[in-house]
């Protein structure tokens, strides 16, 4: 669950250095399109998450994601290019898409609804 805030507040923090920096040349309009495909990823990857989860399972898809969250975090972090950015942060979106209902389910698969519980 830390990759979604990560995923989340990387922008804040980054454009300013974004701006700065001068082999990527950004446009504000590049730099709004870093900002805002992250939310646009994860809105895709909501969509996948129950067809994902119906083929590898809540584990697998979990165990999945990983791989492809250091993936995507390499290819933001290495960029030589805008586009490259902008494609590390739209997986990184989808990718939060799909980890946020599914580690959550994963996680409270376990507990058992009949446990005896304190009562006050």
């Amino acid at each position: 669950m830390f990759c979604l805030g990560f995923d989340q507040a990387w922008s804040s923090p980054a454009i300013p250095s974004l701006k700065e920096e001068r082999r990527f040349n950004l446009t504000e309009t590049d730099l709004e399109l870093i900002t805002s495909i992250t939310p646009i990823g994860s809105f895709l990857g909501c969509l996948c998450v129950g067809v994902l989860t119906n083929v590898l399972g809540r584990r697998g898809t979990v165990l999945a994601l990983s791989p492809l969250y250091i993936g995507s975090y390499l290819l933001t972090g290495f960029a030589i290019d805008p586009i490259m950015i902008v494609v590390g942060r739209f997986v990184c979106g989808f990718l939060a898409g799909v980890a946020s209902p599914t580690a959550q389910i994963y996680v409270s698969e376990p507990y058992c609804f009949h446990a005896p519980t304190l009562m006050f």
